[in-house]
């Protein structure tokens, strides 16, 4: 029995549709490998940020986890229908709907826990400021072992959130239900 996974997206698909990483060009995530930076992101700080923050994640990913998909290249999914519902209520997601899917073909997929990134994320928007110290009071000692974190998909009580798992997809899905 083939893998049930959920998607948010702003695309509106029809049932029996197939996506693939090579078709799946409207991923966000792309825009901050963009070399060099585009012209109106070059004074975006909440920009220059997550890129700093995504080529750390791509750089310790291609070192430590290159079986694992890239975050340039994946297809974001979610496991279950309550964290897809999470997503869509999160930020500014209007217009977009839920999708359930099943895999047709997996070649490479990782397991991640997304409080990791965010927490590197506010690292980086903060350096100086409250440094929760989860592992090391050196900054750069605290991105690494946080990123190592997120790709080992380990789990944490230092914080006040819950996790919140992320699937990182490579290969070919089909979509078999517009949910939402």
């Amino acid at each position: 029995m083939a893998e049930t996974y959920y998607i948010v997206s702003e695309l509106n698909w029809p049932l029996g549709q197939l996506i693939r990483n090579s078709t799946f060009s409207k991923s966000p995530h792309k825009l901050y490998f963009v070399n060099p930076v585009p012209g109106p992101y070059r004074t975006n700080r909440e920009y220059l940020i997550r890129r700093k923050v995504e080529l750390r994640f791509e750089s310790y990913r291609k070192s430590n986890f290159s079986q694992y998909p890239s975050r340039k290249s994946c297809i974001f999914l979610n496991n279950n229908l309550a964290d897809a519902q999470k997503w869509l209520d999160r930020g500014s997601r209007a217009g977009h709907s839920i999708y359930e899917l099943i895999a047709i073909k997996t070649l490479a997929m990782a397991s991640t826990n997304l409080i990791w990134y965010n927490y590197c994320v506010r690292l980086a928007r903060n350096p100086q400021g409250e440094l929760r110290q989860v592992f090391s009071s050196d900054l750069d000692e605290e991105f690494t072992k946080s990123i190592q974190a997120y790709w080992e998909n380990q789990a944490t009580e230092s914080f006040q959130e819950p996790s919140n798992t992320e699937i990182l997809f490579q290969g070919e899905l089909k979509i078999v239900n517009k949910i939402a």
